[in-house]
């Protein structure tokens, strides 16, 4: 399947556990790069969509081509880092996937995506995490550095590299409560990816 496709199986389930009224909530995603996610929530509705991605990607192709197909009135693509990004908004549903390792003050990303979410919001969280046999069952963040010389599979953005367990401690740092994981469908659950 698609890159991200087995986040939105798992995201599908958990949203329809909790019954959620999708249409009128408000949808934030940071890094929707091919917009997987984005026209899959765009399916059920909701009163706005937001997406965050990185200045450098306006260019890319394969960061426009998909947006034609949001058929959201309100939908709205903005080109910025997400530290720089403002808005008295706040957010029911957010989708943070695929990005955390990606960036380096990562405590400070979930504490802004906790500043945009309306009070009871539901955050998808994913990440890929360490592959390190090492560390797997440790609370650590594995470093990368300098980042061209010592690369995780030659990724140069991806020098904190975040092990589970550091994933939901960080979660719970930024006020973020862990109510449910991939780990508990077999069929959803990587080594590699929380």
């Amino acid at each position: 399947g698609l890159e991200g496709g087995r986040t939105w199986v798992f995201a599908q389930r958990e949203l329809a556990k909790l019954e959620l009224d999708i249409e009128n909530m408000d949808y934030f995603e940071v890094g929707p790069k091919h917009g997987l996610h984005t026209q899959c929530i765009d399916h059920y509705g909701p009163k706005s969509i937001t997406c965050v991605e990185h200045p450098s990607k306006l260019k890319d192709d394969r960061f426009l081509s998909w947006q034609s197909r949001i058929r959201n009135s309100n939908f709205k693509m903005e080109y910025i880092d997400l530290e720089d990004y403002n808005t008295d908004k706040l957010f029911d549903i957010i989708f943070y996937a695929g990005v955390i390792y990606h960036n380096i003050d990562q405590i400070s990303h979930l504490r802004k995506l906790n500043s945009l979410a309306r009070n009871g919001a539901y955050m998808i969280f994913e990440s890929s995490t360490s592959r390190n046999e090492d560390l797997l069952n440790k609370n650590v963040i594995e470093v990368h550095y300098p980042p061209y010389s010592e690369t995780y599979r030659g990724v140069k953005t991806c020098i904190f590299h975040p092990t589970k367990l550091a994933c939901k401690s960080m979660l719970n740092l930024t006020g973020w409560e862990v109510i449910s994981t991939c780990e508990q469908s077999s069929e959803l659950s990587k080594v590699e990816r929380i």
